[in-house]
């Protein structure tokens, strides 16, 4: 039996000829649309459409697919249509470090819940870069290595960190100009204590380990790193997007510009056998808006 949701998306594709448009009529991102007309020329074995430079046009299967389905498609009610909103309705708990959850992932919760009035969203805050504990969560934002072997995984990219300090904190003489001098200048840091001998790891041209100079501050809170460093307290390793704020305010400098003071690839993570289906909607929704933005910036 043919799905009706696939076969609504193959009517929308079909009136509008671009995915983007069918997209923004269903509610559905466009990865998800274009999945939908993937499985539906799979169940079919043969191609619906072709692109031609006006969009997308039907070939001769998807032509008689659509003549039969139609104007069954456009007069099915709301009603029927509603399952598929329905599965996108519920509570979705979600667990993101600190950092990411207080930068971007705050906007792309607020354009979620505006386009899905149906759902909620938890979100858990955590000092943690790594693995989320997806024992207790739909989704988890990390940085860097996988969780593991049965999770189901949504890349978004790269965040990348390099050192920054306050203008004020170089009044009397110039901002370190090689790694080595870093171990002449405070610091504050989410690695170790205050008083300890820390060290960093700058990437130019392979990695290069070097010991900060004293620690003044250490937290797990990127905000209080951020208050720190510009007022002046210390240098501090940041994610590029959470300082850049401040840096074109002036209320920042970047430290060793040519240097990378970390770059990590960051994923949406679920355990594969969590089967909340709000929980994919919201995932395939972060991706494809992570993917628009990234286009428009680059």
């Amino acid at each position: 039996m043919l799905d009706l949701n696939l076969l609504r998306t193959f009517v929308a594709v079909a009136d509008r000829r671009r995915i983007s448009q069918a997209a923004e009529l269903l509610g559905l991102p466009k990865s998800t649309v274009s999945r939908h007309i993937a499985k539906l020329e799979d169940d079919f074995g043969s191609r619906l459409f072709k692109r031609d430079s006006d969009g997308f046009e039907l070939t001769p299967t998807g032509q008689r697919l659509y003549s039969r389905t139609r104007n069954a498609v456009h007069e099915l009610s709301e009603d029927v249509f509603g399952l598929a909103v329905a599965e996108r309705r519920g509570i979705i708990k979600i667990q993101a470090p600190s950092v990411y959850g207080r930068g971007i992932l705050k906007d792309l919760v607020r354009d979620y819940l505006l386009s899905r009035p149906q759902c909620a969203v938890d979100v858990t805050l955590t000092d943690r870069f790594a693995a989320p504990d997806l024992t207790q969560v739909d989704l988890g934002f990390f940085v860097g290595m996988s969780p593991g072997r049965q999770v189901d995984l949504w890349p978004l990219g790269f965040v990348e960190a390099k050192l920054y300090g306050a203008p004020s904190l170089f009044t009397d003489c110039d901002p370190p100009s090689s790694p080595a001098d870093l171990k002449n200048w405070p610091a504050v840091t989410n690695e170790c204590g205050p008083g300890a001998q820390g060290r960093i790891t700058l990437q130019k041209n392979g990695d290069t380990s070097v010991a900060l100079g004293p620690i003044r501050l250490s937290t797990g809170d990127p905000e209080l790193l951020l208050e720190a460093a510009i007022a002046g307290i210390g240098i501090a390793r940041l994610p590029t997007f959470f300082a850049s704020s401040a840096l074109a305010e002036g209320r920042l400098i970047t430290v060793l510009p040519d240097y990378n003071a970390d770059r990590h690839a960051v994923n949406i993570a679920r355990c594969q056998r969590n089967i909340n289906p709000a929980a994919t909607d919201f995932a395939e929704f972060v991706t494809e808006k992570v993917k628009r933005l990234s286009n428009d910036n680059g």
